[in-house]
């Protein structure tokens, strides 16, 4: 059997849209790699009388986006809020271990 190198790859995509408020709005460092800006979008869901938040952690990619959210970085200094329409790709849940508090050792 051959495998022909030009045959084009396919991929599944899973996007995510909504709005939310941005909070965390810093530019990370990785010991290997170019920096990066990232993010926490407290994306609202249910019920406009009674909205409940889903917080997604997002590095931006999108050049435009990290245009916008630099200039909102003065209005979150002084702990403003900042409404965005987002769209989010190839999302996946990763958790994490609290270190402190009442939640100590468990994953969140």
């Amino acid at each position: 059997m051959t495998v022909n190198s030009n045959a084009e790859r396919k991929y599944f995509d899973l996007h995510t849209r909504g709005i939310g408020y941005v909070n965390r709005l810093r530019t990370v460092t990785p010991k290997k790699g170019e920096p990066f800006l990232a993010c926490t979008i407290a994306a609202l869901r249910g019920t406009t009388d009674q909205p409940e938040y889903t917080y997604i952690d997002v590095r931006v990619y999108n050049e435009k986006a990290v245009e916008l959210l630099e200039s909102c970085q003065d209005a979150l200094s002084k702990k403003q809020k900042v409404l965005i329409s987002f769209s989010v790709g190839d999302i996946y849940p990763e958790c994490f271990t609290y270190e402190k508090g009442d939640k100590k050792g468990q994953c969140g």
